[in-house]
């Protein structure tokens, strides 16, 4: 039966895996800011790490979500069990005496520190030594993981841990769990108390488990919801030598990206877009009330619907296509790659050349940060602009992306049935969320990788923070501790290591409207095959049309626009809007 399954697993697996750690729903301010690591009863390891911070009040539930109907579903949600925890004791064997096989992916740059010798992490070297378990990590870059994943599962010679989503390993989550995969965690409530402590202090239960009730992994939970990491910036300096406003609406940008053609540019075109002609993270998209992300799904008081068929589509399209054609969109964008072509930063020979007036960034490099490190010239700065609307005072349906995200991440660690020491294994990943074990996979060890202010609260070290070896804050993360996978998330680390104006993506990058759609949503085995293969050619048949339309390849006229409209419902657009209906159907009475 598991054979049968490998389909679904080869056409979801790249969008499975590529879950984002990050949402777009700002629940505090960074003057709010603690290092919150709620407690659970469960007994501490013999050999503690170092001292903890002072106590801090755990955050809030989170809200009911912002897209629900005014009417109730007529299910009681599901509630969280309440279970009393097992006496777990720690160490959990004799040094050595167990060993795991755990399948991750890592930064290139982990990699070549790491090469056959793990010793240099500090996370697990210290949880060996804590709980008497080894690890060994088969390693893989972002490039090879699916490919290998995918021979994994084929040759069903599984790891005991892969940091990978429950669907990713039979199409779906329960499905994984019925052709015994992976285990449920249902079956082992007593030896989780840390986890189920954190997901019932910062999440609801409903957003952690399927549309059956199965708790099937050990997920990536954010302490706080983020607002969003990557927006547009403008050249705050130009604006003010130009004595111009920071842009509101759609028109706005349009006299702004005029006059920095006229006046800073030499008449080159000032902004930059991602090689598939899309703005970074669905930036202008919102004002015409369409998400321009796949799956380009949004809903509308419960009603799903599907963006690129409707009217503001068009207009959306239309608008990008204007700006190309009057020399205001990098005439090159179609031949970036690589980094620079996902949007994430403009390119580096237009920011050097002073070319690049109004660019996408990480909130880590908006400010001087690009003049600091000498990528600009003096006097430089990026200026965080607020995502534009259609009219002025009107805000938009959409936030930015267009979807909502719960501080838990359906991707983290899951184990499979294969493994031969399930509940140490179980009582092993469950130290990672208790307190001590949320310090050591955000800081570290006391005096190498991290600090006690005279306040008591943790601070990176120099090994993260400021690192000797040239890595930036993440890559040393990534190295020394770890970023993605079954983790308690501390934000306040990777803020703090930030210029101080980077936090002002608090205020300006936190757009999340009514009509986004939640990203909690759970398929069956056969959903997520069908849905995956509609929307495998359907993504391609949209970002080529509008990429051709933005770059005047392709008029854009009522012919061709109904050619395109007639050609996805051929594609059965429709049917993966019904799917994606019925799975939130499903979610909405968890």
């Amino acid at each position: 039966m598991k054979h049968t399954r490998i389909l679904a697993v080869l056409l979801a697996l790249v969008m499975m895996l590529g879950l984002v750690a990050c949402s777009t729903t700002p629940a505090e301010t960074p003057s709010d800011m603690t290092v919150d690591t709620p407690a659970a009863d469960t007994q501490t390891p013999a050999d503690e790490p170092a001292e903890e911070p002072a106590d801090e009040p755990a955050e809030e539930p989170v809200e009911t979500p912002a897209d629900e109907p005014a009417e109730e579903p007529a299910d009681e949600p599901v509630e969280a069990p309440e279970v009393e925890p097992a006496a777990v004791s720690y160490p959990l064997c004799a040094p050595g005496e167990i060993t795991l096989t755990w399948m991750r992916s890592a930064m290139q740059e982990a990699i070549n520190v790491f090469e056959d010798d793990f010793s240099q992490n500090v996370q697990f070297r210290e949880m060996e030594k804590l709980t008497g378990i080894h690890v060994e990590f088969d390693f893989l870059t972002d490039a090879t993981w699916n490919e290998q994943f995918n021979l994994m599962l084929v040759a069903e010679d599984y790891p005991d841990i892969a940091s990978a989503a429950p669907s990713a390993c039979a199409g779906s989550a329960d499905q994984a769990y019925e052709d015994e995969v992976i285990i449920r965690l249902n079956d082992y409530m007593e030896l989780i108390p840390n986890y189920l402590n954190i997901i019932n202090t910062v999440d609801t239960w409903a957003n952690a488990v399927t549309d059956q009730g199965n708790l099937m992994g050990f997920y990536y939970v954010a302490q706080r919801n983020q607002p969003n990491f990557c927006g547009y910036c403008v050249r705050g300096d130009w604006m003010e030598d130009l004595g111009l406003e920071m842009p509101e609406i759609i028109d706005d940008w349009y006299q702004i990206l005029l006059a920095f053609k006229e006046h800073k540019t030499g008449g080159v075109a000032p902004m930059d877009i991602a090689n598939t002609g899309m703005p970074i993270d669905n930036w202008f998209a919102p004002a015409y009330g369409v998400n321009s992300v796949s799956p380009y799904l949004l809903q509308d008081n419960g009603k799903v619907f599907f963006s690129p068929t409707t009217d503001g589509y068009r207009a959306y399209l239309a608008n990008l296509a204007k700006w190309y054609a009057e020399g205001l969109i990098n005439q090159d964008f179609l031949s970036l790659t690589g980094f620079e072509g996902m949007g994430a930063a403009p390119a580096a020979d237009r920011l050097a050349n002073n070319q690049s007036g109004v660019l996408p960034a990480l909130y880590t490099l908006a400010g001087a940060t690009f003049a600091n490190i000498g990528q600009a010239e003096e006097g430089f700065f990026a200026e965080m602009a607020k995502q534009p609307t259609l009219e002025r005072g009107v805000p938009n349906k959409v936030g930015v992306r267009g979807t909502d995200t719960t501080k838990i991440m359906q991707n983290g660690a899951v184990i499979f049935t294969t493994c031969e020491y399930i509940p140490e294994t179980v009582s092993y990943l469950d130290y990672i969320y208790s307190e001590d074990g949320i310090l050591l996979s955000n800081y570290g060890v006391e005096g190498e990788t991290f600090y006690y202010d005279e306040e008591g609260k943790p601070h990176a070290g120099d090994l993260l923070a400021n690192n000797p070896d040239g890595l930036t804050f993440g890559q040393a993360r990534e190295v020394y501790l770890t970023h993605t996978g079954a983790k308690y998330y501390l934000l306040d680390p990777e803020e703090e290591s930030a210029d101080p104006y980077a936090l002002n993506y608090y205020n300006t990058w936190n757009d999340v409207g009514e009509w986004n759609l939640t990203n909690a949503l759970t398929f069956t085995a056969e959903e997520q095959e069908e849905r995956a293969s509609l929307l495998t050619d359907i993504q391609t048949y949209v970002a080529e049309y509008s990429t051709k339309v933005i770059a005047g390849i392709e008029p854009l006229n009522d012919e061709t626009w109904n050619t395109f409209v007639s050609q996805l419902g051929a594609m059965k657009a429709d049917r993966v809007v019904e799917i994606t209906q019925a799975a939130y159907d499903r979610y909405l009475a968890r």
